[in-house]
């Protein structure tokens, strides 16, 4: 998120997303939509794991020298896919039309940096050196696949930013000063940036 201040707050718990019905459909379906590509890809005569082999559950993986509060899941590994030899991560979404345009246009590190983030930790953690970033259009089911390398100074700075986060017992500094601008605007800590009500939550 762009956000440390409302990663600090969400990761102590001062405040709680609300989903809708709608929303939650949504995950639900991202979630349906996993399993499908796995099968897809399997039929298809690839050799796809979609869980550890060591224990049979998600791939799973955390910095434990911040006591696994900073950890993640991914979608899979897969060996040897068109173009990409050798094993990759596997990290599946869903997208609508717009989105999905934009990810054509300029790629998940551009469009989707959230994801090309979460991809460079698993990297890092897992030591796969490869993913492939596979999105659906949920309008029209067309796919956008990308080989996504790993790349070591994101996977640093990234960690190094969870460790600030989690170790900061103070919220850190708002992006902006008003919550009539995104992201501010979207978020659910609003009440507790904008109308001093940041408690001590350690």
């Amino acid at each position: 998120g762009e956000c440390e201040r409302a990663i600090w707050l969400s990761w102590r718990w001062a405040m709680r997303p609300e989903f809708s019905g709608r929303l939650l459909r949504l995950f639900s379906r991202g979630h349906r939509e996993e399993d499908w590509l796995v099968e897809d890809m399997k039929r298809a005569g690839l050799e796809v794991l979609e869980r550890d082999p060591s224990n049979g559950k998600q791939w799973w993986w955390a910095d434990h020298s911040l006591g696994d509060h900073f950890s993640g899941s991914a979608d899979g590994a897969a060996k040897d896919l068109p173009g990409v030899p050798g094993w990759a991560l596997l990290e599946f979404k869903t997208s609508n039309t717009k989105g999905f345009k934009r990810l054509q246009k300029s790629g998940v590190k551009s469009a989707k940096p959230t994801h090309y983030g979460q991809m460079q930790v698993y990297m890092g953690w897992s030591g796969l050196r490869q993913a492939v970033y596979i999105t659906i259009n949920k309008d029209d089911d067309s796919l956008h696949v990308e080989h996504v390398p790993y790349d070591e100074r994101e996977f640093q700075r990234l960690s190094e930013r969870a460790r600030r986060i989690v170790m900061s017992p103070e919220p850190p500094a708002k992006v902006s000063s008003t919550n009539a601008v995104p992201p501010c605007c979207f978020c659910d800590a609003q009440s507790l940036c904008f109308e001093n009500q940041v408690a001590d939550v350690n």
